[in-house]
């Protein structure tokens, strides 16, 4: 994750507030409190926000998505395999969201499975994107603009040549 770690960082101040949204294990808050940045993790399961809570050494909020009620609170939102997780007909509310949540200048990072189609696989919701869908939704989402896109592949399936994932960095920016 170093890559994809120091791209967005390059993008925060020091000592930024970041939201990881659907935080898992913590894995990824865990990184970017140990170098010196302000945590706030949510994740929609309550077991797994006990599990994230204890490693952590922080509170984990069990919230969904369509239940961030945050307001300028944040210079950056971390969503590393989550979003992939929401229908598409209800992304652009989530979107916004997640804008209201941010701070003007805000970073975001999310990635998707690289794609077209919705499914279920083994009872867990997918909404995989390709760029031009991924466009779509952006420019549909007032106040984001992209400054960078870029496939990669799954470290779990190593060797694929094909690209697995869609990143992109967001700014938000609702001085425009």
């Amino acid at each position: 994750m170093d890559a994809i770690y120091n791209r967005f960082c390059n993008y925060l101040p020091q000592s930024a507030n970041i939201l990881d949204l659907g935080c898992g294990s913590g894995r990824d808050s865990h990184y970017f409190k140990s170098i010196g940045h302000q945590i706030t993790a949510i994740d929609g399961s309550s077991e797994i926000c006990k599990l994230a809570s204890d490693f952590l050494n922080l509170p984990v909020e069990n919230i969904t998505f369509d239940q961030l009620n945050y307001s300028d609170e944040f210079d950056a939102v971390w969503a590393c395999s989550s979003l992939l997780h929401v229908p598409k007909n209800q992304m652009k509310d989530i979107f916004n969201k997640i804008v209201r949540a941010c701070k003007i200048k805000a970073t975001m990072y999310t990635c998707f499975k690289y794609g077209t189609d919705e499914l279920v696989k083994n009872g867990c919701y997918y909404s995989n994107y390709n760029e031009i869908q991924l466009n779509q939704l952006i420019n549909n989402v007032e106040f984001i603009s992209l400054k960078e896109i870029w496939m990669s592949y799954d470290v779990l399936r190593k060797g694929d040549k094909i690209p697995q994932w869609i990143n992109v960095i967001l700014e938000i920016d609702k001085a425009l």
